[in-house]
This record gives structure tokens, sequence and C-alpha cells, in this order.
């Protein structure tokens, strides 16, 4: 995102977050055979606090990339709806056999 300074530019929020989303789980497209498998160890019970972590950073992440500066309650809310979401939505694309995703996206 920070390559892609001019594009981030012309959206407004929603528009940069699923930007954010969409080129994050686009990453996971060269992994798709082995991604079922992580997601279950990831799901773990001993791991799930380090698999939680890691998916909060992410989450935070993708709110400082597109500007994100709240303080307040809306920082929390921001952060666990986007978390539903993207969960969610990776959990879709390992079954949407639409080329390229589309229905994912």
């Amino acid at each position: 995102l920070k390559q892609q300074p001019e594009q981030l530019q012309g959206l407004d929020v929603q528009g940069r977050v699923r930007m954010a989303v969409q080129q994050r789980l686009s990453m996971i497209h060269p992994h798709m055979d082995n991604w079922p498998q992580a997601l279950a160890l990831a799901a773990r019970p001993g791991n799930l606090p380090h698999s939680a972590k890691l998916l909060m950073q992410l989450i935070d992440d993708i709110w400082y990339a597109v500007g994100d500066t709240s303080t307040d309650a809306s920082w929390y809310t921001k952060r666990v709806t986007l978390a539903a979401i993207y969960s969610a939505t990776e959990l879709y694309m390992l079954t949407d056999y639409s080329p390229h995703y589309q229905d994912t996206w």
C-alpha cells in the first residue's frame, strides 16, 4: 500500500480497506493448496493465542496503512469488525472456484 499512494488517495476509507484486504488475501493464492491445513493448525487450541495476536497485528496494520488515527472507542470496533470480515472472507476464499476469486471480492 505504501507503494501505491496515488491509488489510495482517490478512494474513501471503505475503498482503501477493501483494497488492503484484497491485496493481503491475494498473497494467499500461491499457497492455496496448503492454506486449509495452515488454518487448521492455526485454529488448534494451543496455537490460538498466537494466531489471534497475528490476526490483530494484521488488522491493526491495515487500519494504520489506510490512515486511521482514531483513539476513541471506534478504534476497537473498527478492528473487531474488520477481523470478522477478514476471517470470513478468507474462509470463503477457500471454496471460491470463480475466476480470480471474483465471488470472494
